[in-house]
């Protein structure tokens, strides 16, 4: 019995985070920064803090500070998490599309094909297909959030994309994704 009700306190309080850690593909700043165990950490804390909030509350009891707190966190976690500034992804010489193709050919193609040839990738993740420049070009707004912006494509750098091609690709977007 004891056993029992500490399964299912620790059910109780880990509901919210273990939820988000579900959805948490959707959410690249959780899983694609050098930091992610650490975002990871800090959100099952805020979850923890969000559900004594409610445990609480439905038992008559009232506390000010933990909600407060959670959202305090939660912004701090946004500020921290956000893409930093810089130089505009555009900066610098022209991206030619010719070596924008290739660098996608080499680096997304792989998995983002109607054929993806990456092992254990039967299908194009999302749908999300690069196979003719005008798929590129509908997508780079894409491609500079996830692989530029975030870079949190190619997911875990399977395919070892560099700086110098994440660059590339932010100059190509910034300047129009032109396809000559």
């Amino acid at each position: 019995g004891r056993q029992a009700t500490l399964r299912s306190l620790h059910n109780n309080y880990l509901t919210l985070p273990v939820l988000f850690v579900m959805v948490s593909g959707h959410y690249p700043a959780t899983y694609g920064s050098p930091w992610g165990w650490a975002i990871l950490g800090a959100l099952f804390v805020i979850g923890v803090l969000v559900r004594h909030w409610f445990n609480l509350r439905n038992a008559g009891r009232r506390n000010r500070w933990l909600l407060p707190a959670a959202v305090l966190g939660l912004g701090a976690l946004a500020t921290a998490t956000a893409p930093r500034g810089g130089a505009p992804p555009g900066a610098g010489a022209l991206a030619p599309f010719a070596a924008v193709r290739v660098v996608v050919a080499q680096r997304c193609a792989p998995c983002h094909s109607s054929a993806p040839t990456y092992p254990g990738v039967l299908a194009a993740p999302a749908g999300v297909m690069f196979d003719t420049p005008a798929e590129m070009h509908a997508k780079a707004q894409r491609i500079l959030e996830r692989a530029v912006t975030t870079q949190t494509m190619p997911l875990g750098n399977l395919t070892g994309i560099t700086a110098g091609e994440r660059d590339l690709l932010g100059r190509w977007v910034a300047a129009g994704a032109p396809l000559h």
